[in-house]
Formats: C-alpha cells, structure tokens, sequence
C-alpha cells in the first residue's frame, strides 16, 4: 500500500483528500498575535479578514511533523509518496526530505511539485492513478517528476504589494504593479515565479489569461480567492475560443493568499 502525502497548499476539500487517499499536512501562517494551521480549503475559516486586516506571515511545515506523519504511516504498513509545493517557493519540500533522510526508510519518496495549487492537486491525481495500477513507489514518483514539467501555471494579482513582501517574486522591475490599472501576469517555471508580461484593466487581464490556455488541454483549474467575477469572465472567454475541456474553479488558501494577496486569479494546466 501506498499513501500519498501532500503540503495544505494542495487545496482540497476533505472529501477529496478521502477519495485520493492524500494525508495533508499543513503549511501555518501566522499574525503578530496569533498562529494558525492551514487545512482543507473549506475548513480555513475567515481568513480573507485576518489577511487583509493583519500583516500576516507564513511559515513552511516544518521537520516534526513530516516526521510524526510519516512514521504513522509506515507504522500501519504503508509506503509513502509525499508531494510538496515548490522547493523555490518554501522551505516545505526541505523539511520532507529531511524527515524522511532521519527516519532512513526506503519506502519514502519525497517529490518536489515544482507548482503549488492546482499543479499538486494534478500531480496528487495522477500519484493515485498510477498507485491503483499497481506501480511500485519509485516507478510513480519518477512519473510525477515527468509529469511535473508539463503543468503550467499562470496567475495575476491586481496588487503588487504582498508578492513584493513576500520574497518569492524574481527580478522584476520595480515599476511592474505601479502604474494605475495595470495588471502583471505571471508565470510559475522550474518552480519559481516569472514575470511574463502585463495587462491594462481587468478585461485584458482576463483576456490574457484564457487565451493562455491551450484548446488541447483537457482540463483547466481557475484558481481565486476574492477575484471571483473574474472567474465567470475567464469561464466566458475560454469557450467563446471553442475551449471544449473541462473547467474547474478551485479557490486557493490562506498560505497563498498572505503571498500573492486576495485578488489573485490563476490558471493551472497540463500539456498532455
């Protein structure tokens, strides 16, 4: 048997965690006052309002609880396939590898997502797949590291300033974000965040978004967190196009949201 393990940056509902068969540990963040654990997307709570009234930091998961996790699993006979966000984004995947060099088991395969989001939540689906066909631990994991280089992701934000606090945002010119009524847009390669060009007004930001999107692709995720009319625009654009895949919307958590602020919206991807 193996079990998939995955950072709370995944964002699934509980009921998918259940289906895939995923472990989430998570990801914190935290204001001056007070600490908190991010979780299943629909059991986050209020966060909107802590992040937008708090100045709000995040910490990666960290070693302990890569450790207590995995020795639980393999405590019940399990192997472990653990799938973390970008090793360029966090200290997250660091901390798995870690744990997992500690307990010294070959039965535990570490795999950085290179993504976050919706490309974890590709690479998690897939892991279960390919465990339900039977493939041993290492042959799955070298799939996902095969896989990972096919998802693409792509987002903008209508502030500039989180991405900027965060540290997670490139060299980039100062006066991206700056100018009234431009948009940045961004991509996520080999793990990091690009700047990949920008948009005036929201229309335009919405149309470089969707047409981003291959009409090969079988399968697009719009990620959101408070930009939700701008979901339905997107949704509108991608089948004017004759987009004929599916469409999910997925709104991403409160670790994301301290980083890339609340009017983020993302397109996820993955190029068969």
């Amino acid at each position: 048997m193996i079990s998939i393990v995955c950072d709370s940056t995944v964002y699934m509902t509980a009921k998918e965690a259940q289906q895939l068969g995923v472990n989430i540990v998570p990801v914190s963040y935290y204001t001056p006052e007070k600490s908190y654990d991010e979780t299943y997307i629909e059991q986050n709570g209020e966060y909107e309002t802590i992040i937008g009234r708090q100045n709000c930091k995040t910490n990666h998961t960290n070693i302990a609880v890569f450790l207590s996790v995995f020795k639980k699993l393999l405590s019940e006979g399990s192997e472990i396939l653990c799938i973390t966000l970008s090793s360029r984004l966090s200290g997250t995947y660091s901390s798995a590898k870690v744990a997992a060099k500690e307990i010294g088991s070959d039965k535990i395969m570490v795999v950085d997502s290179l993504s976050t989001a919706g490309g974890m939540f590709i690479l998690a689906d897939m892991a279960r797949k390919l465990i339900d066909e039977k493939q041993s631990l290492i042959e799955v994991a070298m799939a996902l590291e095969q896989a990972r280089d096919k998802i693409n992701i792509i987002f903008s934000v209508n502030d500039m300033k989180p991405l900027r606090k965060s540290g997670r945002l490139g060299i980039v010119r100062q006066s991206v974000g700056t100018i009234l009524n431009v948009r940045p847009i961004f991509k996520c390669i080999e793990g990091a965040v690009v700047s990949q060009g920008m948009a005036r007004g929201s229309s335009e930001q919405a149309e470089y978004l969707a047409s981003s999107v291959p009409l090969t692709a079988s399968e697009v995720y719009i990620h959101y967190i408070n930009n939700y009319k701008m979901t339905a625009v997107i949704t509108k654009m991608l089948r004017e196009r004759n987009f004929s895949g599916k469409i999910t919307l997925r709104k991403l958590g409160p670790v994301l949201g301290v980083h890339l602020g609340l009017s983020v919206t993302g397109l996820v991807w993955f190029d068969k």
